[in-house]
């Protein structure tokens, strides 16, 4: 996950922390070549890809998770990581003939 803008961060009197930001992710695999087909340039829909699964939950280990830490301007420091928690492959492949898995992830974050 790459944090573009924090939008708000406020403190409860509960003591729990509200915030709002601005992300995009970023994943990418280096597939064994056992896997690899055909390449296609068609951009798939969110739909497509969920109905042409062809392995769902497969399962996996973790390897690491680390978090990712930002310095705020008002002296905290937030902390982010995702954490995966499905993965299924479809039968579609990307323009390089890469397969493409559907992932499913949880963003975490404390602020310290």
């Amino acid at each position: 996950m790459i944090i573009s803008r924090i939008a708000s961060l406020n403190q409860q009197p509960s003591g729990n922390v509200n915030a709002s930001f601005k992300s995009t992710n970023s994943v990418d695999i280096i597939p064994f070549k056992e896997i690899c087909g055909k390449a296609s340039n068609v951009r798939y829909s969110q739909g497509d890809l969920n109905n042409s699964i062809i392995e769902k939950d497969i399962p996996f280990k973790i390897k690491n998770e680390d978090w990712n830490a930002y310095k705020l301007s008002t002296g905290k420091e937030l902390r982010i990581k995702q954490a995966l928690v499905q993965v299924s492959q479809t039968d579609k492949f990307d323009e390089k003939g890469e397969p493409i898995f559907v992932i499913n992830t949880q963003s975490l974050f404390k602020i310290l």
